[in-house]
């Protein structure tokens, strides 16, 4: 047995010759059948006789190989089949092309033998390197033409490290996901071994544990990370991409701490090369965000939207602001000392597209927690920017449109957080350009399109579907917002994507009505834009109070079940603070309204991350009360499952019954529990996330 072991690692080395002599023989064979007097029947029945005898001998190979085991059976048998399949219609068309029998049929069997081979190849890569093999690198260009998602990488993990991050899950499991679990997953289980979950790695392989807790020098996984690279047992092997210093760092450290799975970075000691690999994963944040700053108070906000100025928090309960007034053309020349009552909070001003001048710009000193500023395509020259300069949070400039010059940047010599700054359509040469980067060597300058790409046919941007709020309980006005001459907008309300037949935006307009708003661009000479779309939800009635049968996961537990009823939206990253987590199992919210009130319409919003092992929910049931107690049936909605990785999104899952008085409200959603059959970890706990709960 060890002899015909030893035969079959030469499967891998002879492979490639049937797959060559015999693709090259049907090439040979096709350009024959249309040219007769071409000659090529003398070389092609030599090919055939070739391809037979290497097909016949890298089956019987590949037999003896799979006796090592470690692969998955079901892609094995397939694998094994169309190998011993290729194998015989070799013998098959040899035959026919010496012998002329059933001549009609040699070349149907010649194509069906091609057919048989790829497929044989196809399978026994995806054994040897994934099932996503051949498609995880189709180049974005190549998958938008054969109308596949953009991919996304189920292995690169961004992880926030704080002292509740687990150390197994979050930190050790990624790298076993980039590094080793191409070949120890259930479709190809080298030695037995399994790293694509915990329980693979808590059981080792077939030759043991693979790791002892509190001694990495005595672990099998430490000891075969160190072998030679020639070495056959080195992990990973030969020809994969190897560990980095900063992730055999962290996996010697996990073995050397560990106590459980469910460890978290605040229950094991940090060595200083870990703490200097966290420090090297933490984002630098703009100083201003941990900043302890006094609340502007409600009653101060109401008053400046009474005078017409768009503030809003960055978040709930967050003391920073955000002034938006974009598109304004008649500002007053006072109009930042309307601001000085939240002066010290705005951390955000968008004065884009604005009649605001230099001597407006005289008072902005007064924000001294400024991160971002827009000033595109307003009326401000250099004289301005010495009003821009000093601000000590300052990372973000929009210049774009305006006539600022080489003088006007040099004036910009203190601000010590800048990254970005916009210069498209101004002013600025290339000299001006490399003397402001000698100043700020990490700057981000982006002076728009090239020469080229402006004469080229390119593809107009989508517009911005602006709004105040995607929450609301009357009515919202929608902009569609596109910086750019004689473009037309089409769009529509109801979720279908839109044409040239939809509606023309013509100017603002009011939506009255949960919808969905799709939008997209057209302009002679451009290719048409990308559709964009933003759900509005119309939530007339704010619930009282809300209660969970089940406790959210103490990670994903954000400000409790009230998160769910504080009109405050999740964005699709699922460490925003903003989500519920529940894990493998469905969910049931009870609402009380506080009186008795006529509903027709439950809106759940949730996220789909399937990097994350997040996905949306399969079903949705709704369930109404007067007293409490007894509960009654008002409707329910199921929707697909993911069939596909597709990029982090949110989505809002409706349910619409006849209108009936309730003042309590009971709302099942169904979750999906375990990984799809697609997924690269099928059949492993994942994850519901749920946001708000909005009643109409």
């Amino acid at each position: 047995m060890s002899w015909l072991q030893f035969l079959g690692r030469f499967h891998p080395v002879i492979l490639h010759l049937p797959i060559g002599i015999l693709i090259g023989a049907f090439g040979l064979e096709w350009i024959n059948r249309r040219r007769p007097k071409s000659g090529l029947d003398s070389a092609i029945q030599p090919l055939l006789f070739w391809g037979m005898v290497t097909a016949v001998i890298t089956a019987l190979l590949g037999f003896f190989l799979h006796w090592e085991g470690g692969y998955e059976a079901r892609m094995l048998n397939l694998h094994k089949y169309l190998g011993i399949g290729t194998a015989a219609l070799s013998c098959v068309i040899y035959f026919q092309k010496k012998t002329g029998f059933l001549k009609p049929w040699y070349f149907p069997m010649f194509g069906l033998t091609i057919i048989t081979l790829l497929l044989a190849g196809h399978f026994g890569g995806s054994l040897t390197h994934g099932s996503a093999y051949l498609t995880d690198r189709i180049p974005p260009g190549m998958r938008n033409m054969l109308g596949m998602p953009e991919a996304t990488d189920l292995t690169q993990e961004a992880v926030e490290i704080d002292s509740e991050t687990l150390v197994f899950q979050d930190l050790i499991q990624p790298i076993f996901r980039r590094k080793c679990t191409s070949c120890h997953n259930p479709e190809k289980a080298k030695g037995e071994l399994l790293l694509h979950n915990q329980e693979g790695v808590e059981k080792g392989g077939k030759d043991g544990p693979l790791f002892v807790a509190g001694d990495p020098e005595s672990s099998l996984l430490i000891k075969r990370i160190h072998l030679p690279l020639d070495n056959e047992d080195h992990m990973p092997p030969d020809g994969k991409t190897q560990l980095t210093d900063d992730e055999l760092t962290l996996i010697e450290w996990w073995i050397s701490v560990h106590q459980g799975f469910t460890d978290r970075v605040a229950d094991v000691k940090i060595t200083d090369p870990v703490q200097a690999i966290f420090d090297k994963s933490r984002k630098i944040e703009n100083p201003v965000f941990a900043m302890d700053l006094k609340d502007p108070g409600e009653k101060r906000l109401v008053s400046l939207r009474d005078q017409g100025v768009k503030v809003m928090r960055l978040a709930a309960e967050n003391p920073l602001l955000e002034i938006n007034m974009s598109y304004r053309s008649d500002l007053p020349d006072n109009f930042l000392r309307q601001l000085d009552p939240v002066a010290d909070q705005i951390a955000y001003l968008n004065l884009g597209k604005t009649n605001v001048g230099d001597e407006m710009l005289s008072n902005l000193s007064r924000f001294k927690h400024l991160v971002r500023l827009y000033l595109d395509r307003s009326a401000i020259t250099d004289v301005g920017l010495q009003y821009v300069n000093g601000l000590p949070y300052l990372e973000y400039l929009n210049l774009y449109g305006s006539a600022i010059t080489d003088d006007g940047l040099s004036q910009l010599d203190n601000l010590p957080e800048l990254k970005e700054i916009y210069l498209w359509q101004t002013k600025v040469t290339d000299e001006g350009i490399k003397e402001l980067t000698t100043r700020y060597p990490q700057l981000m300058v982006s002076t728009g399109l090239s020469a080229t790409e402006i004469g080229s046919v390119i593809a107009l941007q989508p517009p911005v579907i602006q709004v105040d709020e995607t929450l609301f309980t009357d009515s919202v006005l929608v902009r569609l917002i596109l910086n750019m001459d004689e473009v037309n907008m089409y769009y529509t309300l109801d979720g279908t994507d839109p044409d040239s037949t939809s509606l023309r935006y013509s100017g603002p307009f009011y939506v009255k009505r949960t919808a969905e708003v799709k939008a997209f661009a057209a302009k002679e000479g451009w290719k048409p834009s990308p559709v964009d779309s933003k759900q509005l939800i119309r939530s007339k009635y704010r619930p009282k109070q809300v209660t969970l049968d089940k406790s959210p996961n103490q990670k994903y537990q954000a400000q409790g079940p009230g998160t769910l009823i504080d009109f405050n939206k999740g964005t699709n990253q699922f460490g925003d603070g903003k989500w519920l987590g529940f894990e493998k199992q469905d969910v049931t919210a009870t609402l009380d309204m506080g009186a008795s009130i006529p509903i027709s319409t439950v809106t759940v919003g949730c996220l789909e991350n399937a990097s994350s092992w997040i996905y949306f929910p399969r079903g949705i049931q709704v369930m109404v009360s007067v007293d409490g107690k007894q509960f009654k049936p008002a409707g329910k909605a199921s929707f697909p499952e993911a069939t596909q990785a597709n990029a982090p999104a949110t989505k809002n899952f409706t349910v619409t019954f006849p209108q009936q008085q309730a003042r309590y409200i009971r709302v099942v959603a169904i979750g999906q529990k375990t990984n799809p059959r697609w997924h690269p970890n099928p059949g492993e706990p994942c994850w519901l996330f749920m946001d708000e709960i909005l009643v109409d």
